[in-house]
């Protein structure tokens, strides 16, 4: 069996350290090569890698969903607006029970709303 001190160091190129995948494929795209097959083709020539096409197709997309180099951003539904309601709280005819449950839905309202869209709706109210 050899021992560790009995076998050659690999030569200077050897050594080298080599690029990782991630970051061809990331060369590939910044050159603008996007399309998978010739991105793969690209990437072995270039670097001698094997990427397969499916694989350059997966990262790139995974890229733009994290926002490296994406055209547009997902964007998912806008949060609904709170709507302050006097449901549980009142006697029944409009009005609240008590000042400090008054107080809490007029902070429902700023918080859903904004201090000066209060301030406008109470506007509304004034004779």
């Amino acid at each position: 069996m050899a021992k560790k001190k009995d076998i050659e160091a690999p030569d200077a190129a050897e050594a080298a350290p080599k690029m990782k995948k991630s970051d061809a494929m990331r060369e590939a795209i910044k050159r603008g090569i996007d399309k998978p097959q010739a991105a793969s083709e690209f990437i072995k020539s270039e670097f001698g890698l094997d990427v397969t096409p499916q694989v350059f197709s997966s990262f790139k997309s995974i890229s733009k969903k994290k926002g490296g180099n994406s055209s547009g951003k997902r964007r998912g539904r806008p949060p609904q607006a709170q709507v302050a309601t006097t449901s549980g709280v009142g006697n029944g005819n409009g009005r609240s029970s008590s000042p400090a449950e008054l107080a809490r839905a007029v902070k429902s309202l700023v918080d859903a709303h904004g201090a000066e869209a209060v301030k406008e709706m109470v506007g509304v109210f004034e004779v």
